[in-house]
């Protein structure tokens, strides 16, 4: 499975199209499934510009990817057909192969290719139209066939067909949610199941929603995996022999238990686990699907999130620990199940230890106990020699916190100093990694630049554990106007969340997906001290709110010269409910009310 990089920085953001994709006018697709699972898949796929924005999104939306070592793809036929019925064939000079880009940010190595199409001469009110035949030639797990489709609402459908033909002897089922309608015949020998969806309109997303797996309104999966249990057993069956504990593997699980037993064992040989391997992706073949030993890791010493999770179950069982690989998602998706069982449900492997009753994600590098947002809450499937169904940990906020310790400077002419000490504990301190390597200056300057004032200064990383801690320094130049009265609220200054980008999640007054924020704690103390001569007038209300979403607090006391604010917010839950939203809204608002409140000074 492909490590998915969507790594969050400064607060989970929202990311959503301003206007829709071109129009799908009709997408059809014809499997014809063979008796040992190999298929063909020939998909015709007609798309209408609708603004010119759009135009520049057909060639990607008609692409097809294939796994070169399991498959092979040929463009039928490809044109564009003009407004007034005349008909542009695509020549061969205008169809081009590349590699998929990969993650930024970590080394994959994949071989899947990616032919596109330049429809010539096409223009708003067109149709692009492409013809692709797919044959796969070894299944992704042996004597299974699956294949997925959905139609999320992220631009309008008039016609989207799917026919699956097979003998009828194989268990090819399909599972659908929505719209679409499901049909099957016999005949003689073969069966056919078409599922036909029209007419489906667009309708957008909302900041902070699950990905396409979970709130696609419409989803069909066609499988031959009797159930949940069996895509776990599938993985199992290819990942058991690569779990060998070699005297290689039992003698690094020897050094680095370092005589510990039990829990601090584990702890241990997670801990070698994270600080010795490297990620590097390798998905040739059916290398998405199936890990290499423990061995090779340890001869390499990379790998990539099954490689982790084979290694340290290896050096468990070196120690006599049992553990389990668990399939799990790692993104925005996973929290509920598809329709029907299907590995596409899954992109990523950890480890699960009973004995503990412990989730391990060694691949994410973060804190021993700690898993990332990203897989928190989760539908999962444990793969071992029983498979079963279960659900990752939710995330709390009593484990995810954030400090910030700041003292705010205003100089006469204006000008705001700043010093801060700022840590980062729990599962949501991965997000933070990259900036241990990071330039201190141009990180001080693109986050101020981008989420507060402005300035420069610098954002030191203090402690490099799995847990971090940093010292920022900046200053921001003519942030205020100083007379006989000075009144601002009180800056953002230089940090690594900033709550006021809750905004865009909460503009809406209602919600009909779920609200992804990540459970957590957020405290917060700054000492501002103003120039001399000056009084404070006025400070905000203190505030304390809570809702079933979580609590906020805020307090203004004088210390002194200096003007202490504490702030708090805590969010209970890593998502809300469309019918929880409510009080997510009245929790943030009262919040925002707050930063944006008045601290009013005179002479």
């Amino acid at each position: 499975m492909k490590k998915k990089s969507w790594i969050i920085f400064g607060l989970l953001m929202a990311s959503f199209q301003s206007w829709a994709a071109p129009t799908l006018k009709s997408f059809d697709a014809a499997y014809d499934i063979r008796p040992d699972y190999t298929y063909t898949v020939r998909t015709k796929i007609a798309q209408v510009a609708t603004s010119r924005e759009d135009l520049d999104e057909l060639t990607r939306l008609a692409a097809q990817s294939y796994s070169k070592g399991r498959e092979e793809v040929r463009l039928v036929e490809a044109y564009t057909l003009k407004s007034d019925g005349t008909k542009l064939p695509v020549r061969p000079d205008q169809v081009f192969r590349q590699a998929r880009q990969a993650s930024s940010g970590v080394p994959i190595f994949d071989d899947t290719e990616v032919p596109q199409v330049a429809f010539p001469n096409v223009g708003v009110g067109d149709t692009a139209v492409a013809v692709w035949e797919k044959v796969v030639k070894v299944p992704s797990f042996p004597k299974h066939f699956f294949a997925s489709d959905y139609v999320c609402g992220c631009r309008k459908v008039e016609y989207n067909r799917l026919v699956f033909r097979f003998p009828a002897n194989l268990p090819v089922k399909v599972y659908a949610r929505g719209r679409y309608v499901v049909s099957e015949r016999t005949s003689g020998e073969m069966r056919e199941i078409t599922a036909l969806l029209e007419d489906f309109p667009y309708i957008g997303k909302e900041p902070s929603q699950p990905g396409d797996l979970d709130s696609s309104a419409n989803f069909l999966v066609a499988s031959t995996f009797p159930s949940w249990e069996a895509v776990g057993a599938a993985y199992w069956a290819r990942a058991k022999d690569k779990v060998t504990v070699t005297p290689e593997v039992r003698r690094i699980a020897e050094e680095a238990a370092a005589g510990a037993t039990g829990l601090q064992a584990v702890e241990n040989l997670y801990n070698w686990v994270v600080e010795n391997i490297r990620y590097v992706g390798i998905f040739l073949g059916d290398g998405g699907y199936v890990p290499v030993s423990a061995q090779e890791t340890l001869t390499t010493r990379f790998g990539d999130c099954k490689a982790y999770t084979t290694l340290l179950q290896a050096l468990l069982a070196a120690k006599g620990i049992k553990s389990v690989p668990v399939l799990v998602y790692l993104g925005n998706d996973g929290y509920a199940r598809l329709p029907g069982p299907i590995p596409t449900q899954f992109n990523h492997a950890m480890l699960y230890v009973p004995d503990f009753n412990l989730f391990l994600d060694p691949t994410s590098q973060n804190h021993f106990g700690t898993l990332v947002p990203e897989v928190r809450g989760k539908f999962a499937v444990l793969a071992g020699e029983e498979p079963r169904q279960v659900s990752t940990p939710v995330g709390r906020a009593a484990v995810e916190i954030y400090r910030q310790e700041s003292r705010y400077i205003v100089s006469p002419d204006g000008k705001l100093s700043g010093t801060s000490m700022l840590s980062v504990e729990g599962g949501i301190a991965r997000a933070f990694k990259g900036l241990v390597t990071a330039d201190p200056v141009a990180t001080a300057r693109n986050i101020l630049a981008r989420f507060a004032e402005g300035g420069s200064g610098t954002l030191i990383v203090l402690d490099r554990s799995l847990q971090y801690k940093f010292t920022a320094n900046w200053e921001t130049p003519n942030l205020f106007q100083v007379g006989d009265l000075l009144s601002f609220s009180l800056p953002q200054g230089l940090a690594l969340f900033y709550l006021n980008r809750f905004q865009e999640l909460i503009a809406s007054p209602t919600r009909k997906n779920p609200l992804v924020l990540g459970a957590r704690t957020d405290e917060r103390t700054y000492r501002l001290v103003v120039p001399e001569g000056y009084r404070l007038l006025r400070t905000p209300t203190a505030i304390d709110v809570s809702t079933i979403a979580g609590s906020y607090t805020a307090t203004y006391t004088t210390n002194g010269t200096e003007l202490v604010v504490q702030r708090k917010l805590v969010l209970n839950k890593d998502v809300y409910a469309p019918d929880e939203y409510p009080a997510v809204r009245e929790l943030l608002q009262k919040m925002l009310q707050d930063l944006r409140a008045p601290l009013v000074f005179t002479k």
